[in-house]
């Protein structure tokens, strides 16, 4: 068994005697050096404990490392979901929605953020802006408590994508705001379902604009203007007849001919000789075709010498069908010698056709300007009756052929002469010609 040196020495100089006062240089010279052996086994001792605990320094490391890096990437896709939510609402939210710069929230107070101060391939994460003074106060927490990664649908509504916020740059703390023109309204905080807070889209209701009344008089009741003429008429029974006139003018007007026509004749009863009312009834009776009373009533007036009953009683001559009894009265013994026109020239020619005095009619068309047109007309009429269908059909030929104007009678005639001439070939298709002449004349007349 190896002895210890340490307890040699020790038994050694518990056994000797008490040593003898020496000088300093015997003490010094006599002090043995400290013993090899046992430094060299503290040093071995003292390193093999510093490498133990460096091994230990680097298992830990090592561990932390992976755990470091694990914490980082859940961070990473914590802070990627988080972020897809915020870019989500801020593609959904105008940029310009506030009027102090908007910079882009961060997940606040997040364990997950806060460690993973780096990513796993060297480059620093983007630092929480908890504090950052570009962020209003109002904005909603986007902290990963706040906002839960599954927001019901129906809580954010769709709107065009817009650029990543990741790619807008964050506005400086002391940058002006951007100007903004006709900024909306601020999104409205909302709750989901689940209670959590989030940001709706949808726009306050915007309050109904009631206009002010304004207080206008009331526009004035439209007056009838013949409710007016009928009272004045009602109040003042001797009232002109130029009053009785215009109001029948206005009921003619207004196709109430048979209020005109009742009230003319109490008019007329009232100024039996005012030559305007009488004139003017006779025109009301003519309206409701009823001819033969109004040429009666203008014949009984016996002012045939005054041109404007004579001519009213021409054109009722031919329009009644009394012929004979008109010119019996407008025979110039009787008229006189008044200055017709050319048109009651025609209107004399034409009663005197009429009446088969063609004789007399012919030698009124020769003075008109177009009355040689007549004349044909009434050549063929004079040979027809005569008998003579060859010059009649003569005549009526010449005369179809100038006619400018439908004229379904003259091509009657015309074929009916052909007929008598034996020419039934002519007269059908004559008769055709007829029945077109009167189909177009209807059309003109509507």
């Amino acid at each position: 068994m190896e002895s210890n040196p340490f307890q040699a020495a020790s038994a050694v100089e518990t056994a000797s005697p008490p040593a003898e006062p020496v000088s300093a240089e015997t003490v010094v010279e006599s002090t043995p050096p400290p013993p090899y052996p046992e430094t060299k086994k503290k040093s071995s001792s003292g390193r093999f404990i510093f490498l133990l605990f460096l091994a230990l320094i680097a298992a830990g490391g090592w561990f932390g490392y992976k755990k470091i890096t694990s914490v980082s990437a859940d961070a990473q896709a914590s802070d990627s979901i988080v972020g897809g939510i915020v870019s989500k609402i801020k593609g959904m939210v105008p940029l310009n929605i506030l009027e102090e710069p908007v910079a882009i929230p961060s997940v606040a107070q997040s364990p997950l953020s806060t460690l993973a101060s780096t990513q796993p391939n060297g480059t620093p994460a983007a630092a929480p802006l908890v504090n950052d003074p570009t962020i209003p106060k109002n904005t909603p927490n986007l902290s990963s408590s706040a906002v839960s990664p599954t927001i019901p649908a129906n809580t954010l509504k769709h709107t065009p994508p817009v650029q990543d916020p990741g790619n807008i740059p964050t506005p400086a703390a002391n940058s002006a705001p951007p100007a903004i023109a006709d900024s909306p309204k601020p999104a409205v905080a909302a709750t989901t379902p689940s209670g959590i807070a989030t940001t709706s889209l949808e726009k306050l209701p915007e309050p109904e604009k009631v206009a002010t009344p304004v207080l206008t008089k009331p526009p004035a009741p439209e007056v009838d203007p013949i409710s007016l003429l009928e009272k004045k008429l009602e109040a003042e029974p001797d009232s002109p007849a130029s009053l009785y006139l215009k109001l029948a003018s206005t009921y003619t007007s207004r196709g109430e001919k048979d209020k005109a026509e009742t009230l003319l004749k109490g008019a007329h009863d009232q100024y039996p000789l005012e030559a305007d009312i009488t004139l003017a009834l006779a025109g009301a009776y003519s309206s409701q075709n009823l001819n033969e009373r109004a040429w009666t009533l203008i014949a009984r007036t016996g002012r045939i010498g005054d041109l404007k009953f004579a001519s009213r009683l021409l054109q009722l001559g031919l329009d009644s069908g009394k012929y004979d009894e008109t010119l019996v009265i407008l025979d110039p013994s009787f008229t006189g010698d008044l200055p017709w026109s050319s048109a009651d020239r025609l209107k004399f020619a034409q009663l005197h056709e009429k009446v088969k005095n063609y004789g007399n009619a012919i030698r009124l068309y020769q003075d008109l300007p177009d009355g040689q047109t007549h004349i044909l007309r009434v050549q063929a009429k004079e040979a027809h009756s005569k008998d003579d269908y060859t010059s009649a059909l003569k005549h009526q030929s010449q005369y179809v052929n100038q006619l400018t104007a439908p004229d379904p009678e003259a091509w009657t005639f015309y074929a009916d002469l052909h007929h008598l001439a034996g020419n039934n070939h002519e007269a059908d298709e004559a008769y055709k010609k007829a029945l077109a002449e009167l189909k177009k004349r209807d059309a003109l007349k509507g």
